[in-house]
């Protein structure tokens, strides 16, 4: 989420917040966000973009961004 700041704005973030909540409480051996709940958010918010408030260059950042950790 720090890679965050200063490129989304706020209300903007929590979008991203709600989204990957459940993923990012996850306590244990599944705790964090794996690739395939990665991908299925960022699916999720291509197909619904009247739900949401970010923008394709949101989504493209948040994947530009996530990269080093997959």
């Amino acid at each position: 989420m720090s890679k965050l700041y200063g490129k989304l704005e706020e209300n903007e973030r929590h979008e991203v917040q709600k989204l990957f909540r459940g993923d990012l409480d996850e306590k244990g051996v599944d705790a964090g966000i794996s690739q395939s709940e990665f991908d299925a958010g960022i699916n999720w918010l291509r197909e619904n973009m009247q739900k949401h408030v970010l923008e394709e260059s949101d989504i493209e950042y948040l994947e530009s961004a996530a990269e080093q950790y997959f």
